[in-house]
């Protein structure tokens, strides 16, 4: 019984020191704040550490040993007095290797954090050292830098004094004549305005100028710069000029469509006042415009691009699927007239019909005419495609050909519609030309050929549908 009491006393002793320890050490750590003294070094710490680490798995050794000799004589006496003392003696044993662990496990975490910050901080060291090499690279090259642009300096200062001293004193300074500033001229000899002052007219007017106010706007630029102005401009002329652009940008328009290879269009409308109003929009590819004078085609600024072109604003009677396609074909139609009509178009027969035949895409949005306007769209361009293709082989044909397609081509409407056209001869119907029959079947619905009825119920009462092998 003695014995196991002084055994635990001396566990428990064990524990106070340490406790003891902690304290005096936290009672230190504190003195050296207050006192100010010099911390100790992480190298310092992780030996510290180490030893008690040491310490604490030699106390828990020599432990476990008195825990088993302990067992042995309780076993050995079997005593019911050391029955009644040995399960608090077993409590406080396992208490104590339980706080021992547990002050281990501390120690085991210390000492990994400890070894982790010291890899840190190599880590931060190395990074650190490359920086610094880079940075004394790049400062060598910079002071190398400074000391070439210091010799030109001086070199273009030494060039700049022997060129003063070499010239003669006498020519300076020279006698300043004063120049009065011509009068700029809005007109030629003519009487007519320059092309120059036309567009200008027209950028003043986008920019919101009224036709009254142009005159006072250039007046007073070109006063502020110092020149005069020695002739005028109506505002009845300002509009004509206007007018004059719209006409250019419709006769631009219809040229750049027969020129490009491929086109799409987009419009939208809407209702002002009851009165319903439809923009239409066309894209074009740039390849097949005019490259700018300052500009070369291979440069990368030369990149086509898809130009936009606008029809403008026009109103409408409806917004159905067909009257969008009628305002189309009314608005390219005006297009392609002006161009024929022109002296850019002279001597070259555009024809409209190619709008629909170049037409590749459509932008919209979901509504349902647009749908049926997109569909509608597909149909002109197979009908134009067709129509156009047809008139180019017909265009090759000699005379005798010409008349022997025509008569086979009424022959086969004759026996599929029942009409009866008079015809001198009878011809075999041949298959040569596909593009042909497209062409003749429409040519047949719109030109006066001489036709009588066969019978009442069958003469060309619904619209005609063909189909063509490409």
């Amino acid at each position: 019984m003695s014995l196991d009491n002084s055994f635990y006393k001396k566990r428990r002793s064990f524990g106070q020191k340490a406790q003891t320890a902690s304290l005096v050490g936290k009672g230190t750590q504190a003195k050296c704040q207050r006192l100010k003294l010099p911390e100790i070094s992480s190298r310092e710490q992780l030996k510290r550490v180490q030893l008690d680490l040491k310490n604490a798995k030699a106390r828990e050794k020599r432990a476990k040993i008195k825990n088993k000799q302990l067992e042995a004589k309780i076993q050995a006496s079997g005593t019911d007095h050391t029955q009644q003392i040995s399960p608090e003696n077993l409590k406080h044993a396992q208490s104590d290797i339980t706080s021992i662990d547990r002050s281990q496990k501390v120690l085991k975490s210390k000492l990994t954090e400890s070894h982790k910050a010291h890899q840190s901080t190599a880590w931060l060291l190395e990074e650190t050292q490359v920086q610094l090499s880079t940075m004394t690279n790049k400062a060598e090259k910079l002071s190398d830098r400074i000391q070439t642009l210091n010799h030109d300096r001086d070199a273009l200062r030494k060039r700049r004094t022997q060129a003063a001293e070499a010239q003669p004193k006498e020519a300076w300074p020279l006698p300043i004549t004063p120049v009065s500033p011509q009068p700029l001229a809005l007109k030629n000899s003519s009487g007519t305005i320059q092309p120059k002052v036309r567009d200008l007219l027209r950028e003043l007017a986008a920019e919101g100028v009224g036709t009254e106010h142009m005159m006072p706007v250039i007046r007073h630029v070109v006063t502020a710069f110092g020149f005069e102005i020695k002739d005028s401009i109506s505002p009845r002329s300002v509009s004509r000029t206007v007018l004059e652009g719209f006409v250019q940008s419709q006769v631009q328009l219809a040229y750049e469509i027969s020129k490009a290879k491929n086109i799409s269009i987009s419009g939208d409308g809407t209702s002002i006042k009851n009165l319903q109003h439809e923009a239409k929009l066309i894209r074009l590819p740039t390849d097949t415009l005019h490259t700018p004078s300052n500009q070369a085609p291979e440069s990368p600024r030369s990149t086509p691009i898809p130009a936009l072109r606008t029809l403008g604003v026009h109103k409408a009677a409806s917004h159905t699927a067909e009257a969008q396609r009628d305002g189309w074909n009314k608005q390219i139609g005006s297009c392609f007239r002006l161009l024929n009509e022109s002296p850019t178009g002279h001597g070259q027969h555009a024809d409209s019909r190619v709008f629909g035949a170049k037409m590749n895409g459509m932008v919209s949005d979901h509504a349902a005419d647009q749908k049926r306007l997109a569909e509608l769209m597909e149909e002109q361009k197979i009908q134009c495609d067709r129509q156009m293709r047809g008139e180019n082989v017909l265009a090759h044909l000699s005379d005798d050909e010409k008349e022997q397609v025509f008569s086979a081509h009424l022959e086969v409407e004759r026996r599929q519609r029942g009409i009866c056209f008079p015809m001198k001869k009878k011809v075999k119907p041949t298959t040569e030309h596909g593009y042909l029959s497209v062409f003749l079947l429409v040519k047949t619905r719109t030109r006066n050929f001489p036709m009588r009825r066969k019978e009442p119920s069958i003469y060309l009462s619904g619209p005609v549908v063909a189909c063509t092998r490409r």
